[in-house]
């Protein structure tokens, strides 16, 4: 599960790795693992972080598989992944506590299935967001990251919108205007917390390969992710402007049992 907080919007992805024939054959490779996102956790109007916290738990809301019951009947290890920033205080719902401290506590009643894996620092944006490309659909056309279009309709948006800023390096985010109409503001924590899910558990995807952080070298892997003639994103998950070049499956994924692995 991939968490990103944020006043408005909530949101929290759910995946879980993939067996063979869950998946089509010809994208399938010795010692590659496959993920799918099954679900998805989204509210506009947001929430703080334990109420949050208690619906996942609980399985209260969200878009889900009829089976899926919460993380309390989820009987399998749970592995959450996250924002760093998420340690800030600031961001908590009471001000004195952080938020993985308050999600901590909520999810203590899981056990050890409760497994938390947040890093000291995010991973940078140029950087995630190649590992998550590179799942969608990597250099050689093989494929490994399936999202489920009747459960993961926001993640699917945002994979089709999202955008770089001008410079490569950073993610657009889009301040909520009142009574314009324009729904941007929405996009891109889903996508975050998949990025936080795909650089965790695939880390080499992450990681330069014997480059330096230096500024110079995230710009020019940022101008590895725009098309030929574009200004931001690669050739689109649908979107000709999106930030993630992998191409929409169309299908749903295989009908095993959600509730049975690990997330």
């Amino acid at each position: 599960m991939g968490l990103d907080f944020n006043a408005a919007p909530t949101a929290a992805v759910f995946a879980h790795p993939l067996r063979p024939g869950e998946y089509p054959s010809e994208h399938e490779r010795e010692g590659l693992e496959h993920i799918g996102f099954f679900g998805e956790f989204f509210d506009a109007a947001g929430m703080d972080s334990h109420t949050l916290a208690e619906r996942l738990i609980t399985g209260q809301g969200g878009n889900f598989p009829s089976n899926w019951k919460g993380l309390r009947e989820h009987q399998a290890p749970v592995h959450v992944y996250g924002d760093a920033t998420g340690r800030s205080r600031s961001m908590a719902s009471a001000g004195t506590e952080s938020n993985w401290s308050i999600v901590s506590r909520v999810f203590s009643e899981l056990g050890r299935r409760f497994i938390l894996t947040v890093p000291s620092v995010n991973p940078t944006i140029v950087l995630s967001v190649r590992a998550l490309n590179a799942k969608l659909e990597n250099a050689l056309g093989v494929r490994s990251c399936w999202i489920d279009p009747v459960f993961c309709p926001e993640l699917i948006r945002d994979c089709m919108s999202v955008t770089l800023t001008s410079d490569g390096l950073d993610i657009v985010k889009h301040a909520r205007s009142s009574g314009s109409g324009d729904e941007r503001w929405k996009r891109s924590h889903l996508s975050d917390s998949a990025r936080y899910i795909v650089s965790a558990r695939y880390a080499a995807l992450a990681k330069p390969q014997g480059r330096s952080f230096s500024r110079e070298n995230m710009a020019e892997m940022a101008d590895r992710l725009r098309p030929a003639g574009g200004t931001s994103g690669g050739s689109g998950y649908g979107g000709s402007g999106s930030t993630f070049g992998g191409r929409y499956p169309g299908g749903k994924l295989g009908s095993g049992p959600w509730g049975g692995r690990g997330l």
